[in-house]
């Protein structure tokens, strides 16, 4: 859920005084996933569309596309020229598989098939992206019905933002403000909860890997990140059923590259605890020399790392700066690292937020994972003079009084 919150914080943020146009995208990230088809043994299957364009006739060619993993491939076209009824046959490159059927540049349909199946599909509006009825294909039923639930929770907040925008003169606006985030957030939660409830119930089809990356507006309802328990879930289950198809063989490799890194920062953490000796690392300080931390004679360090965009980076220097003046530099040194990519602003944070007593560094490319392996901030290390790490910290609670202690006991 803590990817839930952040896109409800960033949505209130910049969002919360106008009206807001949502568009629903299904299934883009599946092209980052890296896979080869093989073809041999299914190079017969196939599948049938009967496209019913009754209601809604079209003159265009229509384009075939298979969705791989690497990237998506014109398989088939075919001219409608005006006809009401076009049957297309799709040889499959494996089964099931996924296609996407494009009416036109911006009309697509997505469709999850299998050998031997005979899909339905009555177009029914194309005025505000296509509205279609599908039948005879369980996959492509399901996302149809995964697009369907996102865009009513997309529809939801639509309204909200109409009623917001009309309120009645005279009204709290304080208040309708209030409500107004209260409904939205409750909404985000809803569509989370419907998206999991339907991908677990569905774990055994290849359309809930449309479900798992489908998004509401340009952020991800769900994130590999926070929601490992359903992408592993359906991994274990995709690989079960279909232990040769692509597709699930890509996300198995990706939960199992997530889970081994994530074992791998665990391993790099437990190694930054205390009782261990700090990593030996040099780095580029703000006048340009290079700061080696076994060359400093100091007998204490406190070894800061932050980031400017974090609000604890504030919090932190206001502790920070009256250690700096209650202590000789001699006896606690402050070395603060900054995780900042332009130099030029890691030099104006660093003068507007008085850090100019500290050494300064900035970070390299590969400190991150040396000494912040977690990537928090802001986070504090206490070193004695030979790097051993007497403490790590990563809230202000007890950092002034573990320094204080620690400088009574030395005395």
């Amino acid at each position: 859920m803590k990817n839930l919150l952040v896109l409800i914080l960033n949505f209130q943020k910049h969002n919360s005084m106008r009206r807001v146009v949502f568009i629903f995208t299904l299934l883009g990230s599946l092209l980052l996933f890296s896979c080869n088809f093989s073809s041999d043994e299914s190079a017969e299957n196939t599948a049938m569309v009967h496209l019913d364009l009754s209601e809604v006739p079209l003159d265009a060619t229509m384009y075939i596309i298979n969705m791989g993993a690497d990237k998506n491939t014109v398989v088939d076209s075919v001219l409608s020229s005006g006809k009401t009824k076009v049957d297309i046959t799709i040889k499959l490159l494996q089964s099931p598989d996924i296609y996407i059927l494009q009416l036109s540049p911006r009309i697509l349909i997505r469709l999850v098939v299998k050998q031997g199946e005979e899909v339905e599909i009555q177009i029914k509006g194309i005025d505000n992206g296509v509205e279609y009825d599908v039948k005879g294909s369980e996959g492509s039923v399901l996302v149809l019905e995964y697009s369907e639930l996102i865009s009513g929770h997309i529809a939801i907040h639509d309204s909200i933002y109409t009623a917001y925008r009309n309120y009645a003169s005279g009204t709290d606006k304080e208040e309708l403000r209030r409500n107004t985030d209260s409904l939205l957030k409750r909404n985000y939660e809803n569509t989370y909860r419907d998206l999991k409830e339907m991908v677990v119930s569905n774990d055994h089809n290849l359309a809930s890997l449309l479900g798992i990356y489908s998004k509401f507006g340009n952020s991800s309802i769900m994130n590999l990140d926070y929601d490992m328990d359903i992408f592993r879930e359906l991994s274990d289950s995709l690989t079960y059923y279909y232990p040769n198809n692509t597709h699930a063989l890509a996300l198995k490799n990706r939960v199992d590259s997530r889970e081994s890194n994530l074992k791998f920062t665990e391993e790099r953490y437990d190694k930054l605890d205390k009782g261990n000796v700090f990593p030996s690392i040099s780095l580029k300080s703000i006048d340009n020399s290079i700061y080696n931390f076994e060359s400093s004679t100091t007998k204490y360090k406190i070894i800061y790392l932050w980031q400017a965009n974090q609000k604890s980076f504030y919090e932190f220097n206001k502790v920070l700066r009256s250690i700096s003046k209650e202590y000789k530099k001699s006896d606690i040194e402050i070395v603060a690292i900054g995780f900042e990519k332009d130099m030029l602003s890691w030099r104006n944070y660093v003068r507007m937020e008085r850090m100019d007593a500290w050494t300064n560094l900035i970070a390299g490319a590969d400190t991150e994972k040396n000494i912040n392996p977690k990537a928090e901030y802001s986070l504090v290390y206490v070193l004695d003079s030979k790097g051993k790490i007497l403490a790590r910290m990563s809230s202000l609670d007890g950092i002034e009084s573990f320094i204080g202690n620690m400088m009574l006991k030395k005395n």
